[in-house]
């Protein structure tokens, strides 16, 4: 009898359970049926508005101005989308009309509204639309927001806000540009060039600049930082602040950072003794930069250089080579010949190939 019951007992939990598992899964389909649906309507209505708002904005490009409809709630989003990337794409004057369509919609009080009630998604459009408009009046808010762990939302304020003023972005945030290393250093150039504000480049040499005698690790990774940052100047600009940091440096990325900047003859003794530096990097962008600015004078430096034990070092002084003889096979052929080492002949014979010039 009470094995009976407990065969009962078992048949019927795993009735109930089966039949739970039945509802779990007509649930699911229902709810991805809906999503599916929601999706499908939410596409279609964005369809609708672009075919309906594409030509407007067209026709205030083109300097027609005309009675605009009223935006029905939920279509801000799309309008901000088709707005940013207009802004996003175009130049001239069709920036400022964009920016009075969308004071006449509204808009810069909605994208304040997306900056402080919002999710990431719409921080980030709030962000976008705000920096365009040009809205000083939240300046302080989107300063805040460069403080946020988030390196993809303060990343956004940081841009929103060099948009808005360079000058004062760059002379208020430029020691977190250099001290945040969760902000890609090749973005944040990309967006200080974008600015293009030339003031920029006098913050920036200033900031590498005081710099110069650091020592310690955290110090070291702002300068070299600094030094990434430097590159969006023009090279003649920067040239003083390079040199006056390599007098003093030590640390072999700092000097092979440098060294990328070096652009004149004058700095050929420097760029010679570098040659004979303990670390291979700062060896690699001698080489560079004997092909930039180098002579026939230094091939024998080059030759040498063809003996390093580092495989980039030997390539980029093969291609150096090839590159002040300015095309000359028998000139190249001559220096091949007084090569003793085999890898280096290997190599030159290599960048030759390379070069067509064999």
């Amino acid at each position: 009898m009470v094995s009976a019951a407990f065969s009962d007992s078992i048949i019927r939990y795993a009735a109930w359970t089966g039949l739970a598992m039945l509802v779990l899964i007509v649930l699911m389909l229902f709810q991805v049926a809906r999503l599916r649906y929601a999706l499908r309507d939410r596409a279609e209505q964005e369809k609708h508005f672009l075919e309906l708002w594409r030509p407007l904005l067209m026709q205030e490009l083109s300097g027609i101005r005309t009675p605009l409809p009223q935006l029905k709630s939920g279509e801000e989003e799309p309008f901000l989308k088709l707005w940013n990337h207009l802004q996003d794409t175009l130049r001239g004057p069709a920036h400022q009309y964009l920016n009075d369509v969308a004071v006449r919609c509204g808009m810069a009080e909605h994208a304040q509204r997306l900056l402080r009630q919002g999710g990431l998604r719409s921080k980030l459009l709030g962000l976008a639309t705000l920096g365009h408009l040009g809205e000083h009046s939240v300046w302080n808010e989107i300063v805040e927001m460069t403080r946020d762990p988030d390196s993809i939302l303060s990343m956004a304020a940081l841009g929103s806000l060099l948009k808005i003023d360079a000058p004062q972005a760059l002379r208020e945030l430029l020691p977190r540009m250099i001290e945040r290393e969760d902000w890609p250093v090749a973005q944040l150039a990309i967006l200080i060039e974008e600015a293009g504000e030339h003031s920029s480049f006098s913050f920036l040499m200033d900031a590498a600049e005081r710099m110069e005698s650091a020592s310690e690790p955290e110090e070291l990774a702002r300068l070299r930082r600094a030094l990434h940052l430097l590159e969006v100047v023009p090279p003649q600009k920067a040239l003083p602040v390079v040199r006056h940091i390599m007098k003093s440096a030590t640390d072999e990325e700092v000097l092979a950072q440098c060294l990328r900047f070096l652009i004149e003859p004058s700095d050929l003794p420097e760029v010679r003794r570098m040659t004979e530096h303990a670390a291979w990097a700062v060896r690699l962008q001698a080489a560079q930069a004997l092909s930039r600015i180098g002579s026939l004078e230094d091939v024998p430096v080059l030759s040498k250089l063809l003996g390093d034990p580092v495989w980039w070092v030997r390539y980029r002084s093969a291609q150096a080579l090839v590159s002040l003889a300015r095309g000359d096979g028998a000139v190249l052929d001559r220096i091949r010949e007084q090569i003793d080492d085999r890898l280096g002949r290997d190599m030159l014979t290599m960048a030759m190939v390379e070069g067509g010039k064999t």
